[in-house]
């Protein structure tokens, strides 16, 4: 749906105001980023739900504006939870084909000189060698590409946990 939507967009830029925009780089960002704006929301929400109604409260009654305690108070003990969401929603991006097939990717493309240029992904990379292979040796560089998002993936997710570990034992011991 989202990607229909990016799709949408580049055909209503290219109708009605340059008929040298076409789908691009840009426009699967924009794409990808409705898509993953739930999950952020969401994680922050519950990041920011899950403290103790004493903490949310203290710096209230110690006379702080409901800014300071956001600041000061809130955001620092929820900030493991806010991180860990965004770093898996980079990770869901990562393995997103639908929305960028339909928003910018083409077939060799290579590296985009410029944020308005089509682009080859490597989900999209993985979909077309394994749908279209001839030798072996292509099927095998499907895999290698298949590995290397997978990795790719497995990463980030250690990442958000580490981090996450982290954050969490520095709000805790904070002097």
């Amino acid at each position: 749906m989202v990607g229909l939507f990016g799709f949408a967009l580049a055909v209503f830029l290219h109708k009605h105001y340059s008929s040298s925009i076409q789908p691009c780089l840009l426009i699967s960002g924009l794409a990808l980023a409705f898509l993953v704006l739930p999950y952020i929301i969401r994680t922050t929400q519950i990041a920011l739900e899950s403290l103790s109604p004493e903490i949310r409260l203290t710096a209230l009654a110690l006379g702080a504006t409901k800014l300071q305690n956001l600041v000061y108070v809130l955001l620092p003990q929820s900030l493991t939870g806010m991180i860990s969401g965004v770093i898996l929603a980079i990770g869901r991006c990562a393995e997103d084909t639908a929305v960028i097939m339909l928003t910018g990717v083409v077939v060799a493309a290579g590296v985009p000189k410029s944020v308005f240029a089509p682009y080859e992904a490597l989900p999209f990379y993985i979909y077309y060698i394994s749908s279209q292979y001839t030798t072996p040796e292509e099927l095998m560089n499907g895999y290698g590409a298949a590995l290397l998002l997978l990795l790719l993936c497995l990463f980030l997710f250690a990442l958000a946990f580490v981090i996450k570990k982290r954050l969490s034992y520095l709000a805790f011991y904070r002097p």
